[in-house]
C-alpha cells in the first residue's frame, strides 16, 4: 500500500463502511477542516457567507426556503452531514431541506452585529446551507441575506452554482420533491464520482516526488510565531473576535492580472513580516496558505469542497520575480494535501507545527452571477465575519471595476495595533507591486 494519509484514509474507508450507499469519502480538504473542528472544541465550523440587501418585503420567506430545498435536490454535497464512521471522517446523505431564518437586531445591535452572533453560534448539525434574513434599526428600508455554508460543503467554484441554483429555483418555484426525483440520483452520482476522482488525484500527488519536493521547500523553515500569540481580548472583544479593514483599488489590467496573485501573495507575507519583530522570534519565514484547485479531469461541475490549501513560504516578499518562481515552482505539486506536508514536516523534525500566519483567497466575481429573488438584484455587501483560524486572513475580489482588498485579524492573537501595522504593509506592499494608480479610502470595520 501506498505510504501516504489519503491511501490509509482510503483502505480504512473501504474496509469499513464503504458498502453503505448513503455514505461517501471526504476529500482531503474536507478532512481537513473535519479533523480542525474535532480538535477545536467549542469553536464554530468553517463557514463561507455572501451578503445582500434587498430592499424590505422583497424576500418571500417559504418561497426561499423551497428555493433551498430544491438547490439541495440538485447538489448532493449540500445534502451530506459529516460525521465520524469507524474512527475515521465520512459523509451521510440526507433529505433535501431549506433552512431560512429571520433574525432581528437586538437593542443597541446593527444587522452586521446580530448577523455575526448568528454566524458565532453555528451548530454542525443541520444542513450545511443556510440563509438568515436580516433586519435592524440600521437598515430602516432593507434587509440582508445571509446566504452561508459550511466551508466543509463548499469552495469558491461552488459560489456561482449557488446563487445561479438560488436564483433559478427561487424564480421557478420548484418542487424540491420533483426534483429529487428528476435530478437525484443522477446528483448524487455524479458527487460520488468527484469525490472518487479527486482522492486519486491526491494519492498521486502523494508519491515520493512530491513529498521530496515539499521537504525540500521546508528545509530550514523559521517560523514567525505568529501564529501562537495571544492577546488580552479588549471590551466586547470575546463577542466580536474580528477585527477588519478594507480599500479598493483599481482592477488589475494586461500583464498586471497575470501578475496578481504572486502580488498579493508578496504583499501578504509583507504584512505577516511587519508584525514578525512583535513575535520575537527575529529572521524568520511567514507561513502562507491559500486555496487551489477546482474539480478532477473529467468530474460534473458539482458543488463541494474540492480545494486544497497550499503552503507558501515567502522567501524575498519584496522580490516580486523571487515571489513569482517560488509560486510557479510550487503550483506543480499543488495537490499534495496539506495534512500530508505537514507530515513531511514533521518527519524532518522541525518547527513547524501546521499553524498558519495568514490565509489568502482571491475570487474573481464576474464569474459569479448575481442573486435574483421575486425580479430585485440583491446589492452584494461584505460584512466582517465569525473567527478566523489564522492570525490573519486576507480576501480579495476582483470586479471589472476595481479590486477589494479585505484584511482581518483574530483580535485574540492581534492587537488593533498590529492589526493597521499589517494592513499598512500589506497596502504598501500591493502598491509596489502593482500600477501605484490611486488607491481608494481604506474603510474600518
Amino acid at each position: 500500500m501506498d505510504d501516504n494519509i489519503t491511501a490509509a484514509y482510503l483502505a480504512r474507508y473501504r474496509d469499513a463502511v464503504a458498502d453503505d450507499p448513503h455514505v461517501a469519502p471526504v476529500t482531503g480538504a474536507q478532512r481537513r477542516f473535519l479533523t480542525l473542528r474535532s480538535l477545536s472544541h467549542g469553536t464554530a465550523p468553517v463557514v463561507v457567507p455572501l451578503y445582500f440587501r434587498f430592499p424590505r418585503g422583497t424576500v418571500d420567506v417559504a418561497r426561499l426556503e423551497e428555493a433551498a430545498a430544491c438547490l439541495a435536490a440538485r447538489h448532493a454535497a449540500l445534502r451530506m452531514r459529516f460525521e465520524v464512521a469507524a474512527s475515521i471522517p465520512v459523509q451521510r446523505l440526507t433529505d433535501p431541506r431549506g433552512f431560512v431564518r429571520r433574525v432581528i437586531a437586538g437593542p443597541g445591535e446593527n444587522v452586521a452585529a446580530a448577523l455575526r452572533r448568528e454566524l458565532l453560534g453555528w451548530s454542525a448539525d443541520g444542513p450545511v446551507l443556510r440563509l438568515l434574513l436580516a433586519t435592524g434599526d440600521d437598515q430602516p428600508e432593507d434587509e440582508t441575506l445571509a446566504v452561508v455554508v459550511d466551508h466543509a460543503a463548499c469552495d469558491e467554484q461552488s459560489l456561482g452554482s449557488l446563487t445561479d441554483g438560488l436564483t433559478r429555483a427561487y424564480r421557478e418555484r420548484t418542487s424540491a420533491r420533483d426534483v429529487r426525483s428528476e435530478e437525484g440520483a443522477r446528483a448524487v452520482g455524479d458527487y460520488r464520482d468527484t469525490v472518487e476522482r479527486q482522492l486519486a488525484a491526491e494519492r498521486a500527488a502523494s508519491a515520493q516526488s512530491s513529498l521530496d519536493y515539499w521537504s525540500e521547500r521546508l528545509s530550514g523553515l523559521v517560523p514567525t510565531g505568529l501564529a501562537l500569540r495571544t492577546v488580552t481580548a479588549g471590551p466586547g472583544e470575546d463577542d466580536d473576535p474580528t477585527g477588519m479593514l478594507q480599500y479598493r483599488r483599481p482592477a488589475a489590467v494586461g500583464t498586471e492580472r497575470t501578475a496578481l496573485f504572486p502580488a498579493l501573495l508578496g504583499a501578504t507575507a509583507s504584512a505577516v513580516a511587519s508584525l514578525a519583530s512583535a513575535a520575537a522570534q527575529g529572521d524568520s519565514t511567514p507561513l502562507l496558505g491559500y486555496p487551489w484547485g477546482g474539480r478532477p479531469l473529467g468530474a460534473a461541475p458539482v458543488m463541494g469542497c474540492f480545494l486544497n490549501t497550499v503552503l507558501f513560504t515567502a522567501g524575498a516578499p519584496d522580490d516580486l520575480d523571487d515571489v513569482s518562481d517560488r509560486w510557479w515552482d510550487d503550483i506543480d505539486h499543488a495537490d499534495t494535501p496539506l495534512d500530508e506536508v505537514l507530515r513531511v514536516a514533521r518527519k524532518r523534525g522541525g518547527a513547524w507545527s501546521g499553524a498558519l500566519d495568514a490565509l489568502l483567497t482571491l475570487e474573481d466575481t464576474t464569474r459569479r452571477p448575481p442573486l435574483e429573488l421575486g425580479g430585485v438584484e440583491g446589492r452584494e455587501t461584505h460584512l466582517r465575519g465569525p473567527a478566523l483560524q489564522s492570525p490573519l486572513a486576507v480576501s480579495v475580489s476582483q470586479s471589472q471595476a476595481d479590486l477589494l482588498v479585505r484584511m482581518g485579524w483574530n483580535r485574540h492573537q492581534l492587537a488593533p495595533a498590529h492589526g493597521q501595522t499589517a494592513f499598512d504593509a500589506l497596502r504598501s506592499a500591493l502598491g509596489g507591486h502593482l500600477d501605484p494608480a490611486p488607491d481608494r479610502p481604506a474603510t474600518v470595520h
